[in-house]
């Protein structure tokens, strides 16, 4: 009997650490969310030096569904006009997915059937 109680008391524990996880995670979820873009956008303004600060508003031109080349996901790519392009991409670490950015100044110009080449060259040089 007495193992029942410790059962019983272990399966209490955990559905109310579960539910205050859930809670907390819920709540903070929007500041997770705005400090990963300040990440992104920091990222964005180190590989392309400018980029934020030239005021330009440009979209992501990748949809909802990432791009795959060699098992790189490109999640990103953002044309700043005159300054260049950057590319964000996610590939696999050792225990979970890695994101980078990458830039590619105007003077190399790609277009999106090359957009490959300069990420694997990038990569490569990383490694």
């Amino acid at each position: 009997m007495k193992h029942i109680r410790i059962v019983l008391s272990l399966m209490l524990v955990v559905v109310l650490m579960t539910t205050a996880v859930f809670l907390v995670e819920n709540e903070l979820r929007p500041e997770i969310d705005l400090a990963a873009a300040a990440r992104a956008n920091e990222a964005k303004d180190e590989v392309l030096p400018g980029a934020l600060a030239s005021g330009l508003s440009v979209e992501n031109m990748v949809g909802e569904e990432p791009l795959k080349y060699a098992g790189v996901n490109i999640i990103g790519i953002w044309h700043y006009e005159g300054l260049g392009y950057v590319y964000q991409v996610e590939f696999m670490g050792h225990v979970d997915y890695v994101q980078a950015a990458i830039a590619s100044v105007a003077f190399f110009a790609p277009i999106h059937a090359t957009i490959p080449n300069p990420i694997l060259l990038m990569m490569s040089a990383m490694l």
